[in-house]
């Protein structure tokens, strides 16, 4: 008999298929203005195995001292931090200089990551960035991803969301002066939120009215990912035979998927970004999210987002093997499909 459980239960039952810690939301968000910062864009590393120090980048302030809080950084791992090599660079370079802007943040080039993590500093700036015509600064890993590629996929999309106008966007690609730089400190980082009322500091970009309808997101027509239910297209028929409409939220634009969450009265699936939006919304679909029952599956974004934002939505274990996962997968299982029947009827 499947059983639902809020995110503390399910942290407490299922600790080896949770990937990273439950953290504690704290309070020390805040907006700052930096006097002559020093703005050095993203350079590859070579020969460097963990993705997170396969760059280096960073703000620095007029004395050249690294501001810290304007890097990343998840659990021991700090994101693109300068090394030595960037801070020698500091005294022989050329800066462009600029009298004002805002700092974004650091483009990550996965959805989930670019929404919470790469805009974190963002959302809270947003009134003030709409009532200013300052040019807005990010860091981007300009060695895999274009300017023109950020533009026309899903982080373009975003933008236009949040209403802020491509052009007044300055992706880092030479060292900058920026005379005063107002920025935020993280409201997202290490995958907890670090503000208490994080509705007021995230804006909503659909209030379109509700519905008693029901979903089911598949993964079935996905090409890459973390983790693939190799039955897909089983579990697909298996909800569309109770009723539930089919959600791919690959084929859909950005604002459709935002409205899908507000609109539709409930929601079910295995973990997925798309779920990520419903920070975004005015009065989201309740989720049930059930994940397999494995180690190390369920990244604890989906919990601490629970918490911080207090949705009480419901995590289910499946009972799950792991098999081998196909190419453009991190890791791929088979479902006891009779569970996944049972939920579909508990739901329906």
């Amino acid at each position: 008999m499947l059983s639902f459980f809020n995110a503390v239960e399910i942290s407490k039952l299922k600790p080896s298929s949770i990937f990273g810690q439950l953290n504690i939301v704290r309070d020390d968000s805040q907006e700052k203005q930096l006097k002559d910062a020093h703005l050095v864009p993203s350079y590859y590393k070579k020969g460097m195995r963990s993705w997170w120090t396969r760059r280096a980048q960073g703000v620095f302030d007029q004395n050249f001292v690294h501001v810290s809080e304007l890097s990343d950084i998840r659990a021991e791992r700090k994101i693109w931090w300068p090394t030595d090599e960037t801070r020698a660079e500091l005294t022989n370079a050329q800066f462009d200089v600029l009298d004002e802007a805002f700092y974004g943040g650091t483009i990550y080039d996965h959805f989930g990551h670019f929404v919470l993590d790469s805009l974190s500093r963002l959302y809270p700036l947003l009134p003030a960035i709409h009532a200013s015509d300052k040019p807005v600064v990010f860091h981007y890993p300009r060695d895999s991803i274009s300017v023109e590629q950020i533009q026309n996929g899903y982080m373009g999309a975003f933008f236009d969301l949040l209403e802020i106008e491509f052009n007044r966007i300055i992706f880092l690609d030479n060292p900058l002066k920026i005379k005063s730089l107002t920025y935020h400190s993280p409201t997202f980082s290490d995958a907890n939120f670090t503000v208490a009322e994080v509705n007021k500091h995230f804006p909503t970009l659909s209030d379109v009215k509700k519905s008693s309808r029901r979903g089911f997101v598949s993964k079935s027509k996905l090409k890459t990912g973390t983790a693939y239910p190799t039955q897909g297209l089983e579990i697909d028929q298996i909800f569309e035979s109770m009723g539930f409409d089919i959600i791919y939220p690959e084929t859909l634009n950005l604002k459709d998927q935002v409205d899908i969450i507000q609109s539709y009265d409930l929601l079910v699936g295995f973990p997925s970004s798309f779920f990520h939006l419903k920070l975004f919304c005015k009065n989201g679909a309740r989720l049930v999210i059930m994940f397999p029952d494995i180690d190390e599956i369920l990244h604890v974004n989906f919990l601490n987002i629970d918490i911080g934002a207090g949705f009480s939505d419901f995590f289910i274990p499946v009972e799950s093997s792991p098999v081998e996962s196909p190419e453009g997968f991190a890791k791929a299982f088979d479902v006891e499909l009779y569970q996944v029947y049972e939920l579909a009827c508990v739901l329906r």
